[in-house]
Formats: C-alpha cells, sequence, structure tokens
C-alpha cells in the first residue's frame, strides 16, 4: 500500500502535453464524508521542477474532488514532491452544483456548497462562474480535462460541445450547425455580430420581442476539435459582450 497522503503533497499527472501537477490541498471529513481536495496547478513541463512551491504559489487552475489515496494505492499515478499552500489557497474552497437538464444540457438551479452547508441561489453571477463543481472524478476523466482546457467557466460550453459532438456522430447526414447567443441590447448584439464576422463566421441577429438572438452557423468539417473549439470561442463573445450561449440545431 502507497504512504499515506498528506496536505501539501504535489501529485503528478503524466499526459499526452508533458507532466502536469496538482496539490493535496484539503481533506473533507464531515458526514457525509467528500474526502481528498486537489488543486489543479498550471503548466506542462517535459521534466519534473527540482522545486514545486513557485508552482504551488501561483492561483490554482481550479479544485476538485478527487479520490486520492486510492489511485496512490493502485500505484497509478505518484507524489513526487511536497510545498508550503499558499495563505490565498488554504480557506476550504467554495463549491457549486447543479443538475443539467437533460434536454438543453443547462443547469437550471445552482446550488453552493461551502463543506459544511448548502444553499440553492438559481443562476450563477460572474464571479461564481469560477467556482468549483462538487464533483469527484477518476483519473482519465482528469487527464483529459487537463488536456483540454477545462476549466470550471466553460462547464457548460464542453457539455454542450459533448452533445453536439454525439449529435453529429450520430447523424452523418448533418451539414451545418447553428448556434445561438441571446443578448438583452441590440447595440450589444450588434457588437458580438461583428466579432463573429469578423472570425469568418455566417450569422443573422433576430429581435425576439424581449432581446435579441444571433444566429452563427458552423460548416464542414464537423469535427470534434473544431466543434469544441468554436463552442468555447462563441461561448466567451457572449460572455465579454454581456450576453450568453444559449443553445444549437442542426441542419440537414
Amino acid at each position: 500500500m502507497a504512504k499515506k497522503a498528506v496536505i501539501e503533497d504535489i501529485l503528478e499527472i503524466p499526459t499526452k502535453k508533458g507532466l502536469a501537477y496538482a496539490q493535496f490541498s484539503h481533506y473533507h471529513e464531515p458526514p457525509p464524508t467528500f474526502g481528498h481536495i486537489i488543486r489543479v496547478l498550471h503548466g506542462f513541463y517535459q521534466e519534473r521542477p527540482k522545486s514545486f512551491q513557485l508552482l504551488a504559489d501561483q492561483k490554482e487552475i481550479y479544485y476538485t474532488l478527487y479520490p486520492l489515496q486510492a489511485v496512490l494505492n493502485g500505484g497509478n499515478l505518484n507524489i513526487v514532491g511536497h510545498a508550503e499552500i499558499p495563505e490565498f489557497a488554504r480557506k476550504f474552497p467554495l463549491f457549486r452544483s447543479g443538475c443539467a437538464n437533460q434536454q438543453t444540457g443547462k443547469v437550471d438551479v445552482w446550488w453552493l456548497w461551502d463543506g459544511t452547508k448548502e444553499w440553492k441561489i438559481g443562476q450563477l453571477t460572474e464571479e461564481q462562474m469560477d467556482l468549483p463543481l462538487r464533483a469527484s472524478w477518476g483519473t482519465p476523466v482528469l487527464i483529459s480535462r487537463i488536456e483540454e482546457g477545462w476549466t470550471p467557466r466553460y462547464e457548460e460550453a464542453f457539455r454542450q460541445a459533448k452533445r453536439l459532438r454525439n449529435k453529429v456522430e450520430k447523424t452523418p447526414s448533418i451539414k451545418a450547425v447553428r448556434h445561438f447567443l441571446l443578448f438583452e441590447d441590440k447595440g450589444i448584439a450588434e457588437n458580438a455580430r461583428q466579432l463573429v464576422n469578423d472570425a469568418g463566421f455566417e450569422s443573422n441577429l433576430v429581435d425576439h420581442g424581449t432581446g435579441f438572438i444571433l444566429g452563427v452557423r458552423q460548416g464542414m468539417p464537423l469535427t470534434e476539435e473544431y466543434i469544441e473549439n468554436l463552442t468555447i470561442k462563441l461561448t466567451e463573445i457572449a460572455r465579454k459582450a454581456g450576453g450568453r450561449y444559449d443553445a444549437w440545431e442542426t441542419e440537414l
């Protein structure tokens, strides 16, 4: 059996892009016990750093629940160092959770959890979009998310991209996809449309009475990378302009 993990341990995570690292930062004990929490740290490395303190001192990409001791016991990953946890990362992190609507892929009601209590907040504020998800991942999921650059802020964009990829895989006759962005103000919607057009995509703007829908057409090739990158890009354009990514539909 592997040595028991202790807070401040550094976990080495081999990925296709190089070595990544995470730090064991908290352990949740109150029943129900959620166990180990790690901070996923920045960067990919071709060689193991001689010291991990500079890496640990940076703001983490995100926190996640992770069955650390079970992974170590299985010999899949290893603890390779130790570093003091910076002051800003010592407080127990605030998590968010919610169930995605099976029809839309969106979470309609969010909850926050501080390790002791949980409360409903409805929709997320701009700041709350960066809160970690209360979910425990296995190693394959952790590695995949590190490799693809996943962050809590773009959880919905990745989820929508996954739904769309599944739809395209099951329906080879799909020739294009239309993405829809929502805005309350016409001027803001026009600015977003210009950004979309500058990126080389067809778009149209529709006034639906209570706001404006910007439709963006994505043509071939509908590859996994293309779908994911564009969905994330449009989510970011909508967010920066003051709107939101809403949905997609396919064209045969």
